[in-house]
């Protein structure tokens, strides 16, 4: 879903959303930031898309797949090569995967592959129904 979103802006401090008025229709407005006077706020305008979707901490992804698929070594930090406080962003749609993609997840799966992306684990967690479809954030902080 797209909409626009408007702001306003102090031109003296940058303040966003914190103009206020006499009324509707007022002609001057103050800045609730640093006390200024505005005649008129800066208008600013942009077009966004507001989507679901659903964060997950990394320690859940690991201990699903240390239980269930027999993998006590994965570790999804290792396999994202990635660093503390960080987000990773997936989308998990298992329907959309390449035929190359499908197969590393099947392997996966099986217990047969070292070679596999987080991204692998993640759609065979969708196949398997511990996951839904959709827009992940998987959030690293230890």
């Amino acid at each position: 879903m797209a909409d626009l979103k408007k702001v306003n802006v102090c031109p003296h401090c940058g303040a966003v959303d914190r103009i206020t008025g006499a009324g509707m229709g007022a002609s001057f407005f103050w800045c609730s930031a640093c006390g200024g006077g505005v005649p008129k706020p800066i208008e600013f305008s942009y077009r966004r898309r507001i989507q679901t979707t659903i964060r997950i901490d990394y320690g859940v992804i690991e201990d699903i797949v240390h239980r269930f698929y027999s993998r006590p070594d994965y570790s999804f930090v290792a396999t994202e090569e990635c660093g503390n406080d960080t987000l990773h962003s997936f989308t998990v749609n298992p329907a959309a995967m390449t035929r190359y993609d499908r197969e590393q997840m099947e392997l996966f799966r099986a217990g047969e592959s070292a070679d596999f992306s987080n991204y692998d684990v993640l759609n065979a967690l969708c196949v398997d129904r511990f996951l839904d479809p959709g827009k992940y954030i998987v959030e690293v902080c230890w």
